[in-house]
Parts: C-alpha cells; structure tokens; sequence
C-alpha cells in the first residue's frame, strides 16, 4: 500500500486524479477511519473523464492515521470484445497529493485493475493511500 505523510498541521491537504481512458469514467474518493467508511465531500468526478481536478480533501491533522480509497468506474462501450481489450490494456490512472509533510508526490497507478464481468465492459480501478 502507498503512504502519503499528511504532517499534522492545519493545512489543507490536496488531491489530484487523472483517469486516462476511451470509455465513460467516474470517480468518487473515501476516508476510511478505523470507525467509518464516508464518501469525501466533493471528491467525486464532475465529467465522464474520470478526473479529479486538484482539490482540498481535508487538514493534515484530521486525515492523518487514515486511509484514502479512490474508486473509479469506466464503462467501455465498444462493439466487440477485441476492442474492448485493446481499450482496457491502454487505461492508465496517475493520482497526485500535494501540501503534505510528502510535499508533491504522484502515485502512477491504481492497485488494482478489475475487469468486473470477464467482457471488458465494467472496469473498476482502486487505490488506497496510507495518510501518515
């Protein structure tokens, strides 16, 4: 599992998501506690790239000894299942935090890369980030 050091001030702590793909992509970012599992207001995809502008996920303070989980979705649509694969070997992920203790640190790929159905039509792409 990937780690971001937070630090444990009061800044801000910002996140950048970019989803590359020829499919129909959405995004949605988690704070996983040792008590809960919350969506984080916002963190979620505003087109179907999949991408997540940089944006504030939460202070250092409040996000360290936590985990983030980043989901993505990606439907592919084409015809014929050759295709498919072909446009499911070329989706790539890079995920990107900034303002912590780590400064700038870009993560180039998600850890897990599912074909859901076994057709190339359901892709889901997780990552999880270790806020220390």
């Amino acid at each position: 599992m990937d780690s971001y050091k937070v630090g444990s001030g009061g800044q801000q702590i910002r996140l950048a998501i970019d989803i590359t793909s020829n499919g129909i992509a959405t995004t949605r970012g988690f704070l996983i506690t040792p008590t809960d599992r919350s969506p984080i207001p916002g963190c979620a995809s505003k087109d179907a790239t999949g991408d997540i502008i940089q944006m504030p996920i939460g202070t250092a303070s409040g996000l360290k000894g936590n985990k983030l989980l980043i989901v993505t979705n990606i439907l592919l649509f084409w015809p014929d299942p050759e295709t498919r694969k072909i446009e499911f070997e070329k989706i790539t992920a890079r995920y990107v935090m900034d303002d912590g203790k780590d400064g700038h640190k870009e993560f180039p790929e998600a850890d897990v890369k599912v074909d859901a159905l076994d057709d190339f039509t359901d892709i889901w792409l997780h990552k999880t980030i270790k806020l220390s």
